[in-house]
């Protein structure tokens, strides 16, 4: 099963869930700076960014650009114990939001079925599956910055 959620959705239950902790838990997922890295034969991707990406990072009600929620590559952090302990309990939280029911979507995807999203604006994971079932699942990457190119390019947007 394929998994899809809206971190937009996600945002407004982690505002409304907790009254005295909803303006700390946003704070410190948008202000905290997480190094995230991936590495293949050809590749070594390192970057430092927030769980919540701000469109201007020092302001907080400014909009969101994107959220960045991925288990396998973020890096060790390197914090106090307070502030440690105060990240984690709002990730975990913010983990919890995102498996429950009324957030996520699990969709069964056919044989020779594409399924494309935002990869900024959709959060995705998938459940797990025997090797020997002879599923196959392949993904791909297209560049935003790509992807406005081309807009342009072809005069659909300016």
């Amino acid at each position: 099963l394929f998994l899809l959620v809206s971190p937009y959705l996600l945002l407004s239950s982690l505002y409304s869930s907790s009254r005295t902790s909803r303006a700390t838990a946003f704070e410190v997922l948008a202000t905290q700076q997480v190094v995230y890295h991936h590495t293949e034969e050809s590749v070594k991707l390192r970057q430092m960014r927030s769980v919540i990406e701000l469109d201007n990072p020092t302001d907080l009600s400014s909009p969101v650009r994107c959220v960045h929620f991925n288990h396998a590559d973020r890096a060790d952090l390197y914090l106090s114990e307070r502030k440690g302990k105060e990240f984690y309990k709002h990730l975990r939280h913010y983990d919890r939001l995102l498996r429950s029911p009324e957030h996520s979507l699990y969709v069964h995807l056919k044989a020779g079925t594409v399924l494309i999203f935002d990869n900024w604006r959709v959060l995705h994971g998938r459940t797990s599956f025997r090797a020997t079932s002879g599923r196959t699942l392949a993904g791909c990457y297209f560049g935003y910055d790509t992807y406005t190119s081309r807009l342009r390019q072809l005069g659909i947007i300016f």
